[in-house]
């Protein structure tokens, strides 16, 4: 009987350690699935930044200066800013009003510089070049120009991330008489 006895007493300690184990399993699962469901309104702090796509910059040297909108880097790719348009340089011999000032200025900026691209939606227009909204020192060089009036606001869907910002730079300049629209008659 003394043998009956320690069995009985050995299987009710595996279940009293059974049912221990039972308890944590089922309040790590609680716990766990409380908090994997936390609203945005529950004071949860993220402590990584959450980096999208359009905030991975890339990093590369200007080589050359084409015009007030467009540059060659280093690897001789070209880039053509996003979100404006300056005026034109002419391969024969003609230019549009302040196209000369706009390129200077552009080539004052970034000429030799280590600048940052970002990438909207399209990474190239119909002619091949790289379409970026272009950084020196953390200024973004497409919003400089439209607002130093080097640069007219030019909307092209789909890369319309920042398209409030440069109208916005857009208007302060023209109201201002900045640049191309305070020397140019057609504006």
């Amino acid at each position: 009987m003394t043998n009956l006895k320690k069995s009985d007493k050995s299987f009710f300690n595996l279940q009293i350690v059974l049912l221990i184990v039972l308890i944590i399993f089922v309040l790590v699962l609680y716990s766990w699935k409380k908090s994997s469901t936390a609203s945005p309104s529950s004071n949860v702090i993220i402590t990584t930044p959450v980096i999208t796509p359009t905030l991975i910059l890339e990093k590369m040297r200007v080589k050359y200066v084409i015009d007030g909108d467009t540059v060659i880097l280093s690897d001789n790719s070209k880039v053509r800013y996003i979100g404006i348009d300056s005026p034109e340089l002419d391969k024969n011999g003609k230019m549009e009003c302040f196209a000369e000032n706009a390129k200077n200025f552009n080539r004052q900026l970034v000429e030799n510089q280590t600048v940052s691209l970002e990438k909207d939606v399209s990474d190239k227009d119909k002619y091949g070049r790289l379409l970026r909204f272009v950084y020196l020192d953390g200024i973004m060089v497409n919003e400089l120009l439209v607002a130093q009036g080097f640069a007219r606001a030019d909307l092209v869907p789909p890369d319309t991330q920042y398209n409030s910002i440069f109208k916005q730079a857009e208007n302060e300049a023209r109201n201002d008489n900045r640049g191309l629209w305070g020397k140019c008659a057609n504006n």
